[in-house]
């Protein structure tokens, strides 16, 4: 049995981003002020000794910002997209259940204190929880996003992947998460993916089987 939900049609995409973003930030906010018990700090394992912290590549990281609806756009089809979308949100919600069953921590390290990225650093702290970190949803949305864009031609079947893994190197260089944070979303990503693709179904799909705009 699948459930039946809305197709994401490219005309009607920016709506569709702002729901979506809505219902990000309800889950993600929300796991990291209310919790059942004491967040658990993470410690910097043996894995994550050998890599250094390089503040510059937090734009390389808030890039993500703009990885996440150009895959939508990219999409091929409809309901390419539609499947997207929706593994998106599934991997937020199960994310969400680990942050509120097994809520962590990191440690923040010390910013640069002038320039660009310092003021870019501090407005990401602001706006972010300091908790969330396992699985790492920064992760699993830029692989998902990653999955769909490298399906749009012959440019994006390299670049798409490229881009995806320097976002996964650096939340590492930012020590936004750790090694334990990103195999988690790493494993989080084809998950959602599956699951998308088996537990829905979308209205209207049978006539967006071919690319969409053609």
């Amino acid at each position: 049995m699948t459930l039946d939900l809305p197709l994401i049609q490219r005309a009607r995409l920016g709506r569709a981003l702002a729901l979506g973003y809505l219902a990000f930030c309800a889950l993600y906010l929300a796991c990291g002020t209310i919790h059942p018990r004491a967040p658990h700090l993470l410690e910097t394992g043996a894995l994550d000794l050998p890599i250094p912290f390089l503040p510059w590549t937090l734009w390389i990281y808030l890039s993500q910002l703009a990885l996440l609806p150009m895959a939508l756009l990219l999409a091929q089809t409809d309901v390419e997209r539609s499947r997207a979308f929706y593994a998106m949100l599934l991997a937020t919600l199960l994310a969400a259940v680990v942050f509120l069953i097994w809520p962590t921590q990191l440690a923040r390290p010390p910013l640069p204190r002038s320039g660009f990225t310092a003021a870019a650093f501090r407005l990401l702290h602001r706006a972010d929880v300091p908790g969330n970190c396992f699985p790492s949803l920064h992760v699993a949305l830029a692989l998902i996003s990653a999955t769909v864009s490298m399906r749009a031609g012959s440019i994006w079947r390299l670049a798409a992947p490229l881009w995806a893994v320097a976002i996964v190197l650096s939340t590492l260089t930012t020590r936004q998460h750790v090694m334990l944070d990103v195999a988690g979303g790493a494993a989080l990503a084809p998950t959602a993916w599956a699951l998308a693709g088996k537990l829905f179904s979308y209205e209207r799909a049978r006539p967006a089987l071919h690319p969409a705009g053609r």
